[in-house]
This record gives C-alpha cells, sequence and structure tokens, in this order.
C-alpha cells in the first residue's frame, strides 16, 4: 500500500462512489487522507441518464456507500456535485439530492458544471445565478459548507464586488492564508457572501489557492 510505504505523504482518492457498497472497498480506502467522491444525481432515472451506468447499479446502493463511509471513516469527505441544468436541478430532483447529502454529513460539499465541451449535446453549463441558488438551497440543511467550484462568470465583473469586502478579504489573507471558512469566520461575513467574493477574485487573477488536508487555503497576490 502506498500510504504503508510513504506514510510521510498525504493521499487524496477521487471516486465515483459506485463500489463503495463493497465492505472490502471500503476497508482499503480509510487509510487515505482525503477522500473527494461524486453524487450527480439521487434518483434512479436521473442517475441512469447523467451517469450512464453499467446494468444493475443502483444509485441507492451508491449513496448508502457513501453513508456508510462516513460511518466508518474519519477523514475529509469533499463530496462534489455536478449540475446539469433541468435535469439535476430540477426541484424534485435537488431535494432528493440534499437529503442523501444530509444523510452523507461530508465535511464540504463542491457544486460543479460543464466548462468544456460535452459528450453529448444536451449537457450544458449552469449559470453563475443559479449556481448559487442552488448553493443558498444546499445550505438551508447542511452543515457542511458549500462551494462553488464550477468556472462561472458574473455580471459587473470585479468592479461588482463591493470595495470594502475585497479590502477586507485583502487584508485577512496577508496576513496568512485561509479557507473560505476562516475567512467568514474572520470578517463576520456569511459564507456565501464570502465564497462568491473569493470565485471572482480568482477570476480576475487576484488569488492564488492550494490545496490542503483542511480544504481550499487563499492567498492575495500583489
Amino acid at each position: 500500500h502506498i500510504k504503508e510505504r510513504y506514510p510521510q505523504y498525504k493521499l487524496a482518492l477521487l471516486t465515483n462512489g459506485i463500489l463503495l457498497s463493497d465492505d472490502e472497498v471500503l476497508a482499503s480506502i480509510v487509510k487515505c487522507d482525503l477522500i473527494l467522491p461524486s453524487l450527480d444525481a439521487a434518483s434512479q432515472e436521473v442517475f441512469e441518464r447523467v451517469n450512464r451506468p453499467m446494468d444493475g447499479i443502483k444509485v441507492e446502493d451508491q449513496i448508502e456507500g457513501l453513508v456508510r463511509l462516513r460511518e466508518i471513516y474519519d477523514g475529509e469527505i469533499h463530496l462534489e456535485v455536478f449540475i446539469v441544468p433541468e435535469i439535476t436541478d430540477t426541484p424534485v430532483e435537488l431535494e432528493k439530492l440534499r437529503d442523501a447529502i444530509v444523510r452523507i454529513k461530508p465535511d464540504l460539499v463542491q457544486l460543479n458544471s460543464l466548462d468544456r465541451p460535452g459528450t453529448e449535446e444536451w449537457v450544458e453549463a449552469a449559470d453563475a445565478e443559479r449556481l448559487i441558488e442552488i448553493e443558498r438551497y444546499m445550505q438551508e440543511k447542511l452543515d457542511a459548507p458549500i462551494e462553488v467550484i464550477a468556472k462561472i462568470e458574473y455580471e459587473g465583473g470585479l468592479n461588482a464586488l463591493n470595495a470594502d469586502l475585497v479590502e477586507l478579504i485583502r487584508g485577512i489573507i496577508l496576513r496568512r492564508p485561509c479557507t473560505a471558512e476562516e475567512l467568514a469566520k474572520t470578517s463576520g461575513m456569511h459564507i456565501n457572501e464570502i465564497s462568491k467574493a473569493l470565485r471572482e477574485l480568482n477570476t480576475h487573477g487576484k488569488l492564488k489557492t492550494e490545496r490542503k488536508e483542511r480544504g481550499v487555503f487563499y492567498s492575495w497576490i500583489e
């Protein structure tokens, strides 16, 4: 095992979560420092349309595997949710997704969407406004922080951000790199407002990001 031979290195695992219903698979991955599974649907119909699994694979088994992972794993779980407009973001599907995520109890939820040509013409990117709506909807019942990791553009550009907020963020992370959660706690701002500002600043090349064990850390580029 890599972790046994090189214990000094942090080990992260990217997975679609399909095999997490297998106890042997679960036992083999619990030594990872960070696990990043994905969950793109919570109903079988949408799951089959978006993920196109092999016959016999059920989304409920995937969800139960993720729930089981949380029960036996003490490390960080960052759950990625891929948003396809009018398919995975319908009111019914979003409610099912949110209910599943409540059970999974990840440490972080990451909302993603298309940022390059898809394999199917009907797959489109969700716009910034919709992703922020979904972020707020999810946050109503989730304890974990939520961040939008999709590449999105905001109307108004960098000038649309409050100058005082930009200066506040700049002042904090000039002292030391921080996660979005740390910035929200230090500044007293809501995590959604901080996340939105960080995305815009990052889009305009004002920030350097570095993923560490405790999450994504932001530092200012002068």
